[in-house]
């Protein structure tokens, strides 16, 4: 449970528009599953065409698909995405703490933190308390509020500490305050779930 000591209602989340356009060449280098499955089913594709098998060709188009369709995902959400402050809390396990807002529409904010288990990035250079770039999308829930928000860690998509520090400099400096200051709160050890922010409860 997360109690807030201040009396001023904590600001509407204003989470920065994350934009990022997916290049595919940079997904395949950060996704190696992903790159590995790929090979795999165009192999089929390759010996259809060398062994003169067009029904070889057309099972391997067919198996590529939804490899299409789940990049075409990703790149979607990207696109679609907002940036949002996040932060490493733990190393064993891997946990990451997110700054959000679930309200719909002009309603009051309801800002929440966001505890979740994350296989981290180059994890043996990883710290506890390093900030994360994070894309992330409230979903689910009723007429007035959401009841999660569905993540990505932006490293699945962008190459470079240069970008990703553009990404975390352009999320307002109070949601890193309101984030650093809720975490002081969550009961330890940490455990994964929805905590409100600067309200009394925990949602789930």
């Amino acid at each position: 449970m997360i109690s807030s000591k201040r009396s001023k209602a904590l600001p509407a989340l204003a989470p920065s528009p994350a934009g990022i356009s997916v290049n595919l060449l940079s997904f395949l280098r950060q996704n190696r599953e992903f790159t590995l499955d790929l090979g795999l089913r165009g192999l089929l594709v390759v010996a259809g065409i060398v062994f003169l098998q067009l029904p070889m060709v057309i099972a391997g188009v067919l198996i590529l698909i939804p490899m299409y369709i789940k990049f075409r995902k990703v790149a979607k959400f990207f696109m679609a995405g907002e940036a949002h402050a996040a932060k490493i809390i733990c190393l064993e396990p891997q946990m990451i703490a997110i700054y959000g807002d679930l309200a719909k529409a002009t309603l009051e904010p309801q800002p929440v933190i966001v505890v979740s288990k994350v296989n981290l990035p180059l994890s043996g250079q990883a710290e506890k308390g390093d900030r994360i770039g994070v894309v992330a999308i409230p979903v689910g829930g009723d007429t007035k509020r959401f009841d999660r928000l569905d993540f990505k860690l932006a490293s699945m998509v962008i190459e470079g500490p240069e970008v990703l520090d553009l990404l975390l400099n352009s999320i307002a400096v109070w949601q890193w305050e309101e984030l650093d200051e809720a975490l002081f709160e969550i009961p330890r050890p940490y455990m994964e779930g929805v905590y409100a922010a600067g309200l009394v409860g925990t949602l789930n």
